[in-house]
């Protein structure tokens, strides 16, 4: 009898005929189609799909590589999920925590009742090359919550996943588990077909744990430089040790906290913290008073800047100062000056679409004692004008610029580096999930953003979406290369957020439908922000970070 026949459309506009059953990757390797990379993953109709899974009948199929986001995503928690699989055969009775990312790669730190030692790391190491080189199948199966929650009791070793999927809203909901040769956890994304994928990756002894790391996002083939961010790896630590203090260490904690309707102790302190890390930056720009004339506030989209300045402005008039804030964004050129990116659409984001050589002039004569007049940028008419607005600085009264470039000395080159005070900020995530599923600080941005986006511009989930690719380039262009030179870093992430987000933005993600490539990652949050039992709004102060994405009460 003869196979039934399926059609499938290829990315690059083929039509194919091919047999029904047939596997995303048997598809890849007989479409003809060359790759310069190998795929990890498909998306079929806009949904994700691991490779071994099979194509529906007059589906369209695209192919996802180690380049994109969503591809490294893909990667990186396979190669996390082997690491685990490895480190349990070398360590049964041990546990094992994935804290938080670093430059290249991600931080873990082990627990087998010694010192963990560069031979443990060894081990570790060769039992990970020899899995990778058994092309052991990773396997997926779809279970109750309740299910997973006597399958992770009978595992033994995964007592913060069971508190996790115990404090679950529903337990008849479905989730997806994964098994690699009989070790078996949940993933936040989709997985590589098998151990054989993975072969580019190393670990690097750092105490007391060490650094698994990953192929580079141009080059997957090529592993990834690796940069050790000392003040970020700081501060992860630091908020390691508060999540202690507010006794919310991870997920579960926080979900059995709204269980027992004591959240709003959680916001409170967490509040706390954050005012007083604002008061101690306070102090010490005011211990350097008579040196620091410009404070630079800079940090990734949606990290809190705004109200960040606002509430240090507050602090700093509380020492005795009088910051004044310059608007960079008033310093645009005139929009048939402004550079073109690669598509030759308009690049706003580029230094060199600001006038340096006015804001210099300006900062130059303000802190010589002058008087300037503030220009105006008309945004609709891509030109600057005079905005009648005079300025003149008084004793103790700093200038204040926030913006995208604020860390990059160019900006203000005028400006001597002992007269610069550099705040970096960003929503520093290390709340895990549980100890093996990390949330990632990009996901707590864009979750902020959307919220944001939809609040006060006008903007669906589906059109922030869209943007953030160009978002992510500009600060990784303009932003992260110059964090580690920061005075000083401030963490904008409340450990309760997500869960009021949660409310949020559910739904216009939820209206994100599978006509859209932005699908996939609409769908990948919901699969996240499932696991946050949500939390209302009438706790949170007014001039909290989280009120500059939802807005007053």
């Amino acid at each position: 009898m003869e196979s039934k026949s399926i059609t499938i459309g290829i990315s690059n506009g083929w039509k194919l005929s091919v047999p029904e059953g047939i596997t995303f990757a048997e598809i890849e390797k007989s479409s003809g189609m060359e790759f310069k990379y190998p795929p990890l993953a498909a998306r079929e109709n806009n949904e994700l799909r691991t490779l071994s899974e099979e194509a529906h009948d007059g589906c369209n199929v695209s192919f996802i590589d180690g380049r994109c986001e969503e591809g490294r995503r893909i990667y990186r928690y396979s190669m996390v999920f082997m690491m685990l699989k490895a480190f349990y055969k070398l360590f049964p009775n041990a546990s094992i925590t994935v804290d938080h990312s670093v430059t290249g790669g991600v931080w873990c730190t082990p627990n087998i009742g010694e010192t963990f030692r560069s031979s443990h790391m060894n081990q570790l190491k060769e039992e990970m090359i020899a899995l990778s080189e058994q092309n052991i199948p990773f396997n997926s199966s779809k279970v109750k919550v309740s299910e997973a929650i006597e399958i992770f009791k009978k595992q033994g070793n995964h007592s913060d996943t069971l508190r996790l999927f115990e404090c679950f809203d529903n337990t008849d909901e479905i989730i997806e588990l994964y098994d690699c040769g009989g070790y078996v956890d949940y993933m936040l994304t989709r997985s590589v077909p098998h151990t054989g994928y993975l072969k580019v990756f190393d670990l690097l002894y750092y105490p007391p744990g060490f650094i698994l790391r990953f192929p580079r996002p141009k080059n997957p083939l090529v592993l990834s430089e690796f940069n050790m961010e000392r003040q970020i790896f700081k501060k992860y630590s630091e908020f390691k040790q508060l999540g202690k203090a507010i006794q919310v260490s991870d997920v579960a904690d926080l979900n059995a906290s709204v269980v027992a309707k004591e959240t709003q102790d959680i916001v409170r302190v967490s509040e706390a913290i954050q005012e007083k890390k604002l008061a101690e930056i306070a102090d010490m720009i005011y211990r350097q008073k008579d040196n620091i004339k410009v404070i630079l506030i800079a940090g990734p989209s949606s990290s809190g800047k705004t109200t960040f300045a606002g509430r240090l402005g507050i602090q700093l008039r509380i020492n005795g100062m009088k910051p004044v804030a310059i608007s960079v964004d008033d310093y645009f050129v005139d929009r048939e000056h402004t550079p073109r990116d690669e598509n030759g659409e308009y690049d706003f984001e580029v230094l060199e679409a600001l006038d340096l050589n006015l804001f210099n002039e300006h900062l130059e004569k303000l802190l010589a004692g002058e008087e300037i007049e503030l220009p105006r940028f008309d945004f609709a008419q891509g030109k600057r004008f005079p905005s009648g607005k005079k300025l003149k600085l008084q004793p103790n009264q700093p200038v204040v610029i926030e913006g995208l470039h604020g860390l990059n000395d160019r900006l203000t080159e005028s400006v001597a580096r002992e007269n610069k005070f550099k705040i970096y900020i960003s929503p520093l995530t290390s709340l895990n999930l549980d100890n093996h599923n990390r949330i990632h600080t990009t996901d707590t941005r864009i979750i902020r953003r959307i919220v944001r986006d939809k609040l006060y511009r006008g903007r669906d989930a589906l059109g922030t979406l869209k943007k953030w690719d160009s978002v992510r380039r500009g600060e990784r262009l303009y932003i992260f290369p110059f964090q580690e030179e920061a005075d000083v870093m401030f963490n904008s992430f409340l450990v309760y957020e997500i869960s009021v987000l949660r409310n949020f933005v559910e739904e216009p993600l939820k209206n994100i439908s599978n006509e859209h490539p932005e699908y996939s990652e609409a769908q990948r949050l919901l699969k996240l922000l499932q696991f946050f039992r949500p939390i209302g709004t009438e706790d949170i102060p007014q001039n909290s970070i989280i009120r500059e994405f939802i807005g007053k009460a």
